[in-house]
């Protein structure tokens, strides 16, 4: 849904679970509102520019798009908590193995 202004049309592909491509026609101060939960970590992308979210006051996603017809790339960005935790796991499961002898 395209806030601030007349009903368009918006296109949602879904990539996985992680991600998804949103297109819409966007006018000047035009935001694109996205009924998915907003997370901090789900970061919206037009290229190589990285696009500010926000949440609106329902908890959804609200994501400021360049005027025109872009593409937004909506994903989840890998946290330092998710590396470091995912690291713990292997070393554990290492030390694990280790200690079982194999």
């Amino acid at each position: 849904m395209v806030e601030r202004g007349p009903a368009q049309a918006v296109i949602l592909k879904r990539e996985g679970s992680d991600a998804m491509e949103v297109s819409a026609r966007v006018m000047a101060g035009q935001s694109v509102a996205v009924q998915e939960t907003y997370d901090p970590a789900r970061q919206g992308w037009h290229g190589a520019q990285r696009l500010p979210a926000h949440q609106d006051v329902k908890g959804f996603l609200v994501v400021a798009a360049p005027p025109g017809d872009p593409v937004i790339l909506l994903r989840f960005a890998r946290l330092l908590e998710d590396w470091l935790g995912r690291d713990a796991w292997h070393r554990g499961v290492a030390a694990w193995r280790f200690d079982r002898g194999e």
